[in-house]
């Protein structure tokens, strides 16, 4: 039942012993929770409260952990083609080869070193992507009036939503005209209009490009650090409150 029934995603063998050394049945998004002292091979088994290796793909299946635990290892991997609109159970390092931003309400992008969990993020890059964290990890729906709503379960999107795309050369948020499902870690947008698609602003990036700081600018670099006078080196700096990249 566990491996045919695909609403059955999380499952309690914490009372359970004498279990094999394998669970060959486990597969995709799914997790089993064990006790403690049971030394399981597989990953997405939670030992207690902890989970050595946590993996899962937007083609795995729903997500939907019966209770919160410690990953000491997680990762997501995904197929980025250009861009991608994801959320994460788990913080997470950015992916080496990539950039990821968080979309503003504006509708631009700014660039971020961190992704948060269950923060949607736009991921640029091109092919497999892994996305690697640690820690806590949860299942979260996140309210209904968000601008920006992530889903961990196969969603059925209603016309009228918009989703991330890319047209004539132009990235932005197209509007579902039909029925469509959003797999597992994927976003949409609810946006007050009705256009056919709207384009980010900036289309690429809505930061500043900095050479040299002027003279009444506060400069910080992402540890808190003052940065005082000269060129400013490639980067991530706070240049008076806002985040802003030196290329």
């Amino acid at each position: 039942l566990f491996r045919s029934d695909a609403n059955c995603v999380s499952l309690d063998m914490s009372k359970v012993t004498d279990l094999p050394v394998t669970l060959p049945w486990l597969s995709g998004n799914r997790i089993v929770y064990v006790a403690q002292d049971v030394n399981l091979t597989n990953a997405n088994v939670v030992r207690g409260d902890s989970c050595s290796r946590l993996t899962l793909t937007p083609d795995g299946g729903d997500f939907r952990p019966m209770r919160a635990f410690a990953a000491h290892q997680a990762e997501l991997t995904l197929d980025v083609d250009e861009y991608s609109f994801v959320m994460v159970p788990f913080n997470a390092s950015v992916p080496a080869g990539t950039e990821v931003y968080v979309v503003t309400s504006e509708l631009g992008l700014e660039l971020t070193d961190t992704i948060l969990a269950h923060t949607p993020v736009v991921i640029k890059g091109q092919g497999t992507v892994t996305i690697k964290g640690s820690g806590n990890v949860s299942y979260r729906s996140l309210a209904l009036s968000a601008m920006f709503r992530g889903v961990y379960v196969e969603s059925s999107r209603r016309i009228g939503d918009y989703v991330l795309d890319c047209q004539d050369g132009r990235w932005g948020f197209r509007r579902i005209t039909s029925a469509t499902v959003l797999n597992p870690f994927g976003v949409y947008a609810q946006l007050s209009s009705k256009e056919s698609f709207i384009p980010l602003q900036g289309d690429v990036l809505k930061v500043d490009l900095f050479t040299r700081p002027k003279a009444e600018q506060t400069v910080y670099d992402l540890m808190g650090r003052k940065v005082v006078g000269g060129n400013l080196s490639p980067g991530i700096y706070i240049i008076n409150g806002r985040k802003v990249v030196v290329r």
